[in-house]
């Protein structure tokens, strides 16, 4: 083979690995629902509630569920669902803002934790498992979905808002309704 096929060969081969490559990352990163993406997340053993059955749980004062905001400072700021609190996702007991959150609480109480798209949410779901707290549930799709249910989020000043922080850009385009801040 002469050294014009050799190079043109290897250039069509590059192009293919790069095709390869190039459509796994696509798949990985905007490939596929959000259904999907969220299933892809969910661990069985963190049970799920719904946008709409959270929202209902909070009209019924004070047995409404405790909710944990498991996301940054930076996030909550931009909007949070009203009266949640917000705590580190970092999930060590050691220095868990959680744990004074919930002090004095039974472990029986309710508790409902959200982030973005619930998957720093279920690590904080399975440490407060992990503490023996019983009734804890991750809220699906996290503040994306509340937000695409068109539920009302609180933002500075606790003002009505429709901001939400996606986290990044890969989860921004799952917002389908408010405004995407990242």
């Amino acid at each position: 083979m002469n050294k014009k096929k050799a190079r043109l060969l290897t250039a069509l081969l590059g192009l293919v690995a790069t095709a390869l490559l190039c459509n796994g990352i696509w798949q990985r990163y905007w490939g596929g629902t959000y259904a999907q993406k969220l299933a892809a997340i969910y661990h069985p053993a963190v049970p799920l509630i719904q946008p709409d059955s959270l929202w209902h749980l909070m009209q019924q004062g004070p047995h409404a569920p405790v909710l944990l905001d498991a996301r940054t400072l930076i996030e909550y700021q931009v909007s949070h669902i009203k009266g949640a609190h917000r705590v580190e996702p970092r999930v060590e007991p050691t220095a868990s803002q959680w744990q004074q959150v919930l002090q004095g609480q039974s472990k029986n109480t309710p508790i409902v934790v959200y982030c973005t798209v619930g998957q720093r949410s279920q690590a904080l779901c399975q440490a407060l498992q992990q503490a023996g707290f019983t009734q804890v549930s991750n809220l699906y799709g996290g503040i994306i979905q509340w937000q695409n249910q068109q539920l009302p989020l609180q933002g500075p000043r606790q003002k009505a808002t429709q901001k939400v922080h996606t986290y990044n850009y890969v989860w921004s385009k799952w917002l389908s309704k408010g405004t995407k801040v990242y």
